[in-house]
C-alpha cells in the first residue's frame, strides 16, 4: 500500500477518531468483564419543549438559511451555535432552559468550526479567509480574542491539550496535501514550531504527543503507537500494532483490529496499565476497511460513550447507543436502531448533543431525545 493511499485513509479514520469509538459480553484474556445491560425498548423521542426533569428544554429556532451548525457546549446549559452569512459570521450564546440568546463573537470571515478546550474557559475559532488561508482566533470565556493566528492551510487539525489548557497542536495541510505543525500557546500569545514529522497526534502529557507511525514496508492498517517529547525531541515507542486511539486526561483508548473485531482497550493515563479490555464486531463498509464509530469520554463519571454494532457485518447505521463505565466494566444501552453521529457529552454528563448539526439533545438518565433545531426559511 502506498504511503500516499495510507495517509489519505488514515487522514478519514483521524479526522472522525477526534477531537477524536459488540459482544453482549466483555471479555479479556484472563479476566471477564460484567455483562452488557441490554434492553429491548426502542428509545423515545419527544419533541422540545418537554420537561427535562424539572426543566424544560427550549427549542433554538434559526433562520435555515444562515444557520451553521451548535458547535460545542458552554457550560451545563449553554451551547453555542453559528451562523453564517454574506457578511460573515457570529456564534451566538444559548441557554437551553430560558430560550436566551446572546452574541458572542463575530467575524467578516466565514466560520468553519469552534472547539471548547477542556475546562471551557477557551475556545477556539478556525475561520476561512480564502481557499488557501485560514485564521485561528482563540477566545476567552467571554469572547474576547486572546490570540488571532493566520497561516497558508486548505485544512487545519488541531487539539487542545488536556495537561495544559492554554496549548493548542495544529496541523495545517497545503494544497499538496504537505503539512506543518505548531503549538499555540494563550497564556504566552506564541506560536512555535516543534520537530514532529507526523499530522495527526494527540497530547498524552504535558509536554508529549503521541502519534501511530507506519514504515514503508507496512501493509496494514494497524502501526505502533510511538510518544515524542516536545521538550527533549526524544521519541519512544509505546503500544505495538494498533488502529486508532484517543487521548484523554486520565485515560488513553486504543482500538486494535484483529479477526473481524475491533479490540477496545483502556488505558491508565499515568501508569500505562490496561484498566478495561471489551470488543466490538467489524462494521461492513462495503471496501474492506476498518471504521471506527464516533464516541466520547466524560472524566467525571468515568463513563464512555460509543456506538455498539448489532452483529459482525452489520450495517454502519444498525447501532446501538452505549454508556460503558471504564471503572467497573459495565455498559447500558441508551439508544438502540440508531445510526452513527457525532456526540457531545455536556461538562456535567447529564445531556448530550447528537447529530451533524448538533440537532439532538440526549437526556443520559432518561433516555429521550429532544429535537432542539427548528429551523425556518
Amino acid at each position: 500500500m502506498s504511503v500516499l493511499i495510507r495517509f489519505f485513509v488514515w487522514f478519514i479514520i483521524c479526522a472522525s477518531f477526534s477531537i477524536l469509538s459488540a459482544c453482549n459480553s466483555f471479555e479479556t484474556d484472563g479476566y471477564t468483564l460484567a455483562p452488557m445491560k441490554e434492553y429491548t425498548f426502542d428509545y423515545k423521542v419527544q419533541p422540545s419543549g418537554q420537561f427535562f426533569g424539572e426543566k424544560t428544554i427550549i427549542p433554538l429556532q434559526v433562520k435555515g438559511d444562515y444557520f451553521n451548525s451548535v458547535a460545542d457546549w458552554y457550560d451545563n446549559q449553554t451551547i453555542l451555535y453559528i451562523t453564517n452569512g454574506t457578511q460573515g459570521s457570529k456564534i451566538y450564546r444559548y441557554n437551553i432552559f430560558n430560550g436566551e440568546s446572546e452574541l458572542f463573537y463575530e467575524t467578516k470571515d466565514q466560520i468553519i468550526t469552534l472547539q471548547a478546550n477542556p475546562s471551557r474557559r477557551y475556545f477556539v475559532v478556525h475561520t476561512a479567509v480564502t481557499s488557501y488561508e485560514a485564521n485561528l482566533v482563540l477566545l476567552d470565556h467571554k469572547g474576547k480574542e486572546a490570540l488571532k493566528w493566520g497561516v497558508g492551510s486548505i485544512e487545519l487539525q488541531f487539539v487542545w491539550n488536556p495537561f495544559n489548557e492554554h496549548e493548542l497542536f495544529v496541523t495545517s495541510f497545503l494544497d499538496d496535501w504537505s503539512f506543518e505543525t505548531y503549538v499555540l500557546s494563550v497564556q504566552t500569545k506564541t506560536v512555535t514550531n516543534p520537530e514532529v514529522n507526523q499530522p495527526f497526534i494527540q497530547w498524552v502529557d504535558t509536554t508529549k504527543v503521541a502519534y501511530l507511525k507506519w514504515d514503508e514496508e507496512n501493509t496494514s492498517f494497524n502501526a505502533p503507537l510511538y510518544v515524542y517529547d516536545l521538550e527533549s525531541g526524544k521519541e519512544e515507542k509505546m503500544i505495538d500494532q494498533i488502529l486508532a486511539f484517543q487521548s484523554f486526561k486520565d485515560i488513553l483508548l486504543t482500538v486494535t483490529s484483529a479477526q473481524m473485531k475491533s479490540i477496545y482497550q483502556l488505558y491508565d493515563q499515568k501508569s500505562l496499565k490496561v484498566i478495561q479490555e471489551f470488543t466490538l464486531p467489524m462494521i461492513n463498509t462495503f471496501s474492506d476497511r476498518w471504521w471506527v464509530p464516533n464516541f466520547d469520554y466524560h472524566s467525571g463519571s468515568k463513563q464512555l460513550y460509543l456506538f455498539k454494532p448489532t452483529a459482525i457485518g452489520s450495517e454502519p447505521e444498525s447501532l446501538s447507543f452505549i454508556q460503558f463505565s471504564t471503572e467497573t466494566g459495565e455498559g447500558t444501552q441508551l439508544l438502540k436502531n440508531t445510526e452513527n453521529r457525532p456526540i457531545s457529552i455536556s461538562p456535567d454528563g447529564e445531556l448530550c448533543l447528537i447529530g451533524f448539526q448538533f440537532e439532538e439533545i440526549l437526556d443520559i438518565k432518561n433516555r429521550t431525545v429532544h429535537f432542539f433545531v427548528k429551523q425556518s426559511f
